[in-house]
């Protein structure tokens, strides 16, 4: 019983001095933030209000996480530009706007002189049409950032 309970003791130390080192290796350096520069549509089938709804969503999930540059604040300024795509079915009439089934995203992220750090494709799919439109909007903008920070 003794050797279980000093394991169990030895496990949470070794646990709690590695959370602490990530955190120190995390919070060094400049802080990095972002900035969505700009939000376009690929084409005429797009629905217009995605480009601002999507922009909306990324600054949110950003702000959330403590990375959206805000006036006055200290930190690497990074650029985030996406161009946007909605999928639509073949049945589907223009007039049902969230009736898509993915959205497609060219993300480039620019660094400081816009030299381009990183870019890529990024497809969010969704399932139920417009029951699920904007879970998949937010979710679209939380696959972006992840992508962005280099987590999937």
């Amino acid at each position: 019983m003794r050797k279980g309970v000093f394991v169990f003791i030895l496990f949470l130390i070794v646990f709690i001095h590695g959370c602490a080192t990530r955190q120190l290796i995390e919070t060094n350096g400049p802080k990095r933030l972002f900035i969505v520069s700009s939000v376009k549509i690929l084409d005429n089938e797009t629905e217009p209000y995605l480009k601002n709804f999507l922009k909306a969503r990324l600054e949110e999930v950003l702000l959330d996480k403590g990375l959206l540059y805000k006036e006055g604040a200290e930190g690497e300024l990074f650029r985030i530009d996406v161009t946007i795509l909605a999928n639509y079915p073949p049945f589907v009439q223009k007039a049902k706007m969230s009736w898509y089934q993915s959205l497609e995203s060219t993300v480039s992220l620019m660094g400081p002189g816009d030299r381009i750090i990183k870019e890529g494709h990024i497809i969010t799919y969704n399932g139920w049409g417009p029951v699920t439109a904007q879970f998949t909007e937010l979710q679209h903008a939380r696959d972006i950032v992840e992508f962005l920070l280099g987590k999937n």
